[in-house]
């Protein structure tokens, strides 16, 4: 349920950064939300065990593993070097902020598939 403000969130910041014409911070500010959301719910990923059943379970892991690290530095290094700072918070730190909701997220797929664990106990 915090996704959907800590993104909102972010494209306010982002759009009043365009808007005071610094176009490359207000990107830096949505896309580094978008990578540190995308980061967390990857990382949630693996500790459910949620792979795609197409592919061997042993390979998907690495890569996921990579992906998260890569969108978590990627985002962390946009704040750093645009200097973000969203009021009186470092931008690394709204960047971890976003990694921890995305952790905590729950997907309607994920909900759908715990009742449906549920259901056929």
């Amino acid at each position: 349920m915090l996704s959907l403000p800590y993104f909102l969130i972010a494209l306010y910041l982002g759009g009043s950064a365009f808007w005071d014409g610094e176009i490359a911070r207000g990107f830096a500010i949505i896309g580094a939300s978008y990578l540190a959301l995308g980061a967390g719910i990857s990382v949630r990923s693996l500790f459910k065990k949620r792979f795609n059943p197409d592919f061997d379970a042993r390979k998907q892991v690495p890569v996921m593993v990579i992906l998260a690290v890569l969108m978590l530095a990627a985002s962390l290094a946009l704040m750093h070097y645009f200097q973000v700072t969203l009021g009186p918070i470092n931008g690394m730190i709204f960047a971890l902020i976003g990694v921890v909701i995305g952790l905590f997220s729950e997907m309607s797929a994920d909900a759908k598939g715990e009742d449906d664990a549920a259901a056929k106990e």
